[in-house]
C-alpha cells in the first residue's frame, strides 16, 4: 500500500490501460476505421456505377449523331439554348431518347461536368466517326487498282470544296465507289486542285508500291 500511488500512475501510463480506456470510451460507437472503410467502399461503388454507365450514355449520343448522318440532316439549329423553339435535330433526338431511357434522362438532368450535348462534343463525335469510316473505306489499301474522281463544288457559305470519290475492286471482286471527303481549297485553279489531290493521295498511298495502284483519274 505504501507504493500504491506510484504503481497506479505507472499503470495509467501503460499501453494495456490506455487501450482499455479507449475501448471503453468507444463502446457502442462505430469505430472511425470502420467508418472510413465503409466510406471507401461507397466511393468505389459510385465510381464503378459511373464507369459502367458512361459507355451507355456515349452510345446514346453516338446513335443520335448517326441518325442525323444516315438521313443527311443538319445536327444544329439556329438556337441551342435551353427552351429554344429551334434547337436542331440532334438536341431534339436527345430529348426524345431521354423520354425512353431513364438512365440517359437521369444523366442529362444531373450531369455537372460532362453532359455530352455541346457543339464541341458534337464535332468531336463527328470527327471520330469520320475516322472510323475512313478506316473502313481505306480497304482500298488491299485493292490491286484504284481510280479517283474529283470535282469542284461550292457550299451555301460560298466555300469552294473538292469532292473526292474512290473507285476500286474489293477482295470479293466487286466494284466499289466510295465518297471519301469534301476538301476545302483556296481557289479552283489547277495548281490548288493538284496540290490537294497529291496531298490526299500521299496519305492514302503512302508506300511506293501502293502508288502503282492508281490507274485512273476521271
Amino acid at each position: 500500500m505504501h507504493h500504491m500511488s506510484e504503481k497506479i500512475k505507472k499503470h495509467e501510463m501503460s499501453k494495456s490501460h490506455m487501450d482499455s480506456c479507449l475501448r471503453f470510451a468507444t463502446t457502442g460507437r462505430v469505430n472511425i476505421a470502420t467508418q472510413l472503410d465503409e466510406g471507401y467502399r461507397l466511393a468505389v461503388r459510385r465510381h464503378n456505377n459511373e464507369v459502367s454507365k458512361n459507355p451507355h450514355i456515349l452510345n446514346r449520343l453516338i446513335q443520335c449523331v448517326k441518325f442525323c448522318g444516315v438521313f443527311e440532316l443538319a445536327l444544329r439549329g439556329k438556337d441551342e439554348t435551353k427552351g429554344s423553339t429551334n434547337p436542331g435535330i440532334f438536341l431534339g433526338l436527345v430529348d426524345f431518347v431521354a423520354q425512353l431511357d431513364e438512365v440517359f434522362d437521369e444523366h442529362l438532368k444531373n450531369a455537372m461536368v460532362f453532359k455530352g450535348t455541346s457543339k464541341m462534343v458534337q464535332n468531336e463525335l463527328l470527327e471520330r466517326m469520320l475516322a472510323v469510316a475512313w478506316e473502313r473505306i481505306v480497304e482500298v489499301k488491299s485493292a490491286r487498282y484504284l481510280a479517283i474522281q474529283a470535282d469542284e463544288t461550292t457550299d451555301v457559305s460560298t466555300q469552294t470544296q473538292l469532292v473526292l470519290v474512290l473507285r476500286y475492286i474489293n477482295d470479293n471482286h466487286a466494284v466499289q465507289e466510295r465518297f471519301f471527303e469534301f476538301i476545302s481549297i483556296s481557289d479552283s485553279t489547277s495548281v490548288s486542285i493538284t496540290s490537294v489531290l497529291l496531298e490526299r493521295l500521299n496519305q492514302l498511298l503512302a508506300d511506293d508500291n501502293d502508288k502503282m495502284k492508281l490507274v485512273a483519274q476521271p
